[in-house]
């Protein structure tokens, strides 16, 4: 039940457990194309059988509360890495996948749903000194399909496109000790994961970390 609700934490308190098996076949290369230039690219093959996958449960009035159904499918991923350090301060990452899922015949649901068809992050990094340090992170979440209620019905539906960029921004004041400060969703988007649980369009937090010595 705790796996279930790290996958999605609005699911009920009673919710149907069972166990999950899979295979998975893949191929990974990695290329440095340079001394400052790496190249990654990935292929799997992954077949599931008794998967969960989230439904709206209607027997809760404000179609809140997701319940898991279980099902056999078969994901086909595609995959790149590009990584450029510019240099001893500067490193630009990037990251995108596709997902292809495959439904069994006699599945009891017409889509995979709440699973993006593909996603990007970007990731740079840059450091002034020793001291400070300051991180961009940009993810982009593909079309995915979920769910909606009317008139009593359950319909699918297509959700859209979802984007988000993060900033961060840290103080090194003494090897265990920091501050930083980090701005969620700077651009204000406004989307949903999970239907009826819209984002917040933005967050601010302001923090420090210190590391306690060992004896």
């Amino acid at each position: 039940w705790q796996s279930l609700r790290m996958d999605n934490p609005y699911i009920g308190p009673n919710a149907e457990t069972s166990n999950t098996s899979y295979y998975n076949y893949y191929f990974e290369a990695d290329f440095a194309v340079m001394n400052n230039m790496d190249l990654g690219f990935g292929i799997s093959y992954r077949t599931f059988e008794n998967a969960p996958i989230f439904m709206i449960d209607s027997s809760y009035m404000l179609n809140n509360v997701y319940k898991p159904i279980y099902v056999d499918y078969n994901l086909l991923q595609l995959g790149a890495r590009f990584n450029y350090r510019l240099s001893e301060d500067l490193n630009v990452g990037l990251i995108a996948n596709y997902y292809n899922y495959d439904l069994s015949d006699n599945s009891s649901i017409e889509e995979v749903l709440y699973k993006p068809n593909f996603d990007i992050n970007l990731k740079v990094l840059y450091s002034y000194g020793d001291k400070l340090k300051f991180s961009l992170n940009a993810l982009v979440l593909g079309n995915m399909n979920g769910l909606y209620f009317a008139d009593r019905q359950v319909y699918y539906e297509k959700m859209p496109l979802k984007y988000g960029v993060d900033l961060k921004a840290e103080y090194q004041y003494m090897k265990a000790l920091s501050f930083f400060v980090r701005f969620d969703n700077v651009a204000f988007q406004r989307y949903f994961y999970w239907t009826n649980y819209p984002s917040q369009k933005f967050r601010f937090l302001l923090g420090f970390t210190y590391t306690i010595p060992t004896l």
